[in-house]
Parts: C-alpha cells; sequence; structure tokens
C-alpha cells in the first residue's frame, strides 16, 4: 500500500505533482462537481471510482493522482467506504509485447474501437469479439504497446454488487 501513502487534505501541499494518494473524506456530488471534504477544506475530484459509487455524504476512502494545479484536485482511480476494510489498490503490472496478461477493467466503446480501462488509468485497445460496455476481467495478449492493444482471448464479466448499507 505504500504506493498510495494515506494523507489528510492539509498534507498535500507537502506531495508532488502526480503523486499518488489515498484519503479519507465525505464524498458529495455537486451539478458543477464532486468534492471530498475534511471539515472545512474541500477537494475536487476527477472522474468516478472504478469499482464503487458512493452514495451523496457518505464516508469514504479514496484513492488516486494528485493534480498540484489552481485548483488542486485529485484524478480518481477507486474508492471503497471508510468502515470496509482497506484493499490492496490495484496497479497494472509492467507490461511488454507478446505478454499475456490478467486485467480488471472497464470496456467503453468509442467510435469503431473498444476501450479498456484499468482502474489505474491504464488504456488498451482491444481485438476480439465486441463486447458490452461493463466490467469484466480480461485474459489476452499484448500485441503492441504504441498503442496498447490487447488480443483477447477470455472475457467474464463482473457482476456490480451494491455494498450493503453501513451507518454513516
Amino acid at each position: 500500500m505504500s504506493d498510495y501513502p494515506h494523507l489528510n487534505l492539509n498534507q498535500l501541499t507537502a506531495i508532488a505533482d502526480r503523486e499518488t494518494v489515498m484519503l479519507t473524506g465525505l464524498y458529495s456530488r455537486h451539478p458543477d462537481q464532486v468534492v471530498l471534504t475534511q471539515g472545512d477544506q474541500r477537494l475536487p475530484l476527477l472522474d468516478l471510482p472504478f469499482s464503487w459509487l458512493p452514495p451523496q455524504g457518505c464516508t469514504v476512502r479514496i484513492w488516486g493522482e494528485l493534480l498540484q494545479g489552481k485548483p488542486r484536485r485529485l484524478l480518481v482511480h477507486d474508492a471503497c467506504h471508510a468502515s470496509a476494510p482497506t484493499p490492496e489498490p490495484r496497479r497494472t503490472p509492467t507490461l511488454r509485447a507478446g505478454m499475456p496478461v490478467t486485467l480488471t477493467v472497464h470496456v467503453n466503446n468509442v467510435g469503431d474501437e473498444q476501450v479498456a480501462r484499468t482502474a489505474d488509468r491504464h488504456m488498451f485497445n482491444l481485438i476480439g469479439d465486441e463486447l458490452d460496455e461493463r466490467k469484466y476481467l480480461l485474459s489476452g495478449e499484448l500485441i503492441t504497446l504504441n498503442p496498447p492493444t490487447l488480443v483477447v482471448l477470455q472475457a467474464i464479466p463482473i457482476l456490480q454488487s451494491t455494498p450493503t448499507e453501513v451507518k454513516r
């Protein structure tokens, strides 16, 4: 878990741009942004968590890349309920062409292309049977790195489960 040090919002000024961090706070969606709040401090969040969409006002543990611009923001990788056991954040292994891989991904159709995105935001073009837009456990062979292209040998849909309600 050392790749995602657990910090609070007032410690973020000492963190380098694009470093990965884990934070705990209240998750809330607003018409113009999504934020994580700790006391009177707010951090804008970019993108949605990979595996779970927290309910409004839920206390979460959230991790991703810190973007040290104005304003400072968190490019979200994933999240879990704050009272849940801390999961090991998913990291995409270092890959090379010709390598067999197994990845948990979200598949999206972009024009005529199928694209898979991992929790830590690595993107792969997919070759093989057309898949629905959802989450999968994919097995395949990485045939090129530029662009990263994966020949899909097996795609197992992952059913979304809703965490049981946890008192806030």
